[in-house]
């Protein structure tokens, strides 16, 4: 029969490697859920602001492109 000093000890190193939890894979620590949820919405604020300055681009592209055409109208009708 083990001892209880003995079975202390193995909880005491089992939660001691649970503590140090290693690395994974990618080499990152691990993440608590709350600094993952901030992680996801920092990515998706980012994307969106791709988005908006890619749609922006083209707005502004679209507006170059009328002025132009208005103004070969205006020259060649005028």
């Amino acid at each position: 029969m083990q001892e209880p000093n003995e079975e202390l000890s193995r909880r005491h190193l089992r939660r001691q490697a649970g503590d140090q939890a290693a690395p994974d894979a990618s080499g990152d620590v691990t993440m608590t859920r709350q600094e993952s949820l901030e992680l996801a919405k920092k990515e998706r604020q980012e994307m969106a602001t791709r988005q908006l300055k890619r749609r922006l681009n083209w707005v502004i592209l679209g507006l170059v492109v009328a002025i132009v055409i208005v103004y070969l109208i205006l020259f060649f009708v005028g």
